[in-house]
């Protein structure tokens, strides 16, 4: 599946918000609060979403894995594509390229 350049965008945005939200770096060494994970989830076209889109996941990685188990799922967002717009007019015929040359026989 091909995301538009909002959709890419959006996902960028919340990868870099999911990362940044991990633990402060503390004087107190023996307390860690879990980071926040994301989960992209694709949604094919139907139901949910007409045009086929994806559901961000976003929850603290509470057992420190690096992966969005589905028991941390705090939150959950699903996130539609447009539909395909009517097409546009064709623009004007350009310009009559240059003469070709002459073939030569064999």
């Amino acid at each position: 599946m091909r995301l538009s350049q909002p959709a890419r965008i959006l996902l960028l945005t919340a990868s870099l918000l999911a990362a940044s939200c991990g633990s402060e770096n503390n004087d107190d060494s023996s307390s860690t609060a879990p980071g926040a994970t994301l989960r992209v989830e694709e949604v094919p076209a139907g139901d949910v979403c007409a045009a086929g889109g994806f559901i961000l996941h976003t929850g603290p990685d509470r057992n420190g894995n690096g992966v969005l188990d589905t028991n941390e799922e705090y939150d959950s967002k699903t996130i539609c594509n447009g539909r395909d717009g009517a097409n546009g007019m064709n623009g004007v015929n350009g310009q009559d390229g240059a003469a070709g040359g002459r073939a030569r026989g064999p």
